[in-house]
């Protein structure tokens, strides 16, 4: 049986009844035919990036930790609209921000992104795939599969997403907790008057500094136990 049937078989598999599939039964079909340990599936946005579905905690976590570091494979994967594959060495070499802080929360030690395209060619999502093996690559060469098995995730999860109901996503997806850094991007931009990308960069560098998460950040602006002018003062 080809990828495709492999994919399709995986995801009926996870499908309930009368429910269409979710983000995470998109990424956890995924993991299992590419032989990778998790997945997570987020939308491409402006500020950022924006989680809607992941196999289990580990995943939820590396992603969180793309999101702290910003400059990572996935990305990368975005914007250039093409696979981006790393073992441990490359990750360690290409993104070395990233591979410090992913291999000090996580097991996590290669990581594969690929773009998920609407028709018209637009990236709109990634699905990035971790694995704990420090030498794992998807099996067979990347563009291909992005060519073909990530279109057909890609129609899928445009689907769900054009059927989607509820303004709150999914359940458990980190979507609530992500868009709580969008508020916080807005108390810096408003405190410091700065710009979007500068207020941004004001966050992860009291991120790192602190080694807090993005999501951990914004949470404790919103929780009022961090004030704009603390991180204003720090930049």
């Amino acid at each position: 049986m080809d990828l495709y049937g492999q994919f399709l078989g995986a995801l009926r598999g996870r499908r309930r009844a009368g429910q269409d599939p979710t983000p995470a039964d998109l990424a956890q079909s995924a993991a299992t035919v590419l032989d990778a340990d998790a997945a997570a599936v987020t939308l491409v946005q402006p500020v950022v990036r924006l989680p809607i579905g992941a196999t289990d905690d580990r995943a939820r976590l590396a992603e969180q930790v793309q999101a702290t570091v910003g400059s990572t494979p996935s990305l990368l994967a975005a914007t250039s609209s093409a696979p981006v594959g790393v073992v441990e060495a490359e990750l360690a070499e290409l993104w070395p921000l990233f591979h410090h802080a992913l291999t000090q929360r996580t097991d996590v030690r290669s990581v594969t992104s690929f773009a998920l395209r609407e028709a018209s060619g637009h990236v709109f999502a990634v699905l990035d795939l971790y694995s704990a093996d420090p030498t794992w690559r998807p099996a067979g060469p990347l563009v291909p599969l992005q060519d073909s098995l990530m279109d057909l995730v890609a129609k899928i999860l445009g689907v769900c997403i054009a059927r989607r109901t509820s303004e709150t996503w999914w359940p458990g997806d980190g979507s609530a907790r992500r868009r709580q850094v969008w508020v916080a991007v807005g108390m810096l931009c408003e405190a410091a008057q700065v710009g979007e990308d500068d207020a941004m960069a004001m966050l992860r560098a009291y991120a790192f500094a602190h080694d807090l998460l993005l999501d951990e950040v914004a949470a404790e602006l919103m929780a009022g136990r961090l004030v704009p002018d603390r991180i204003v003062q720090r930049a």
